[in-house]
């Protein structure tokens, strides 16, 4: 049967996302940048 081929997959992918959701969570590193670059576009401040 196919049906059961298909409901092992969607649990898999499921498993997947959650795994790596936790991954991230207990990691704190989504792969982005921790801090952004300083604006050097403008010349003065606007503290």
């Amino acid at each position: 049967r196919a049906g059961w081929g298909l409901r092992l997959g969607g649990r898999l992918a499921a498993a997947g996302a959650v795994i790596a959701l936790l991954a991230v969570v207990i990691s704190g590193n989504d792969g982005g940048r921790t801090v952004p670059p300083d604006d050097t576009s403008s010349s003065h401040n606007h503290d």
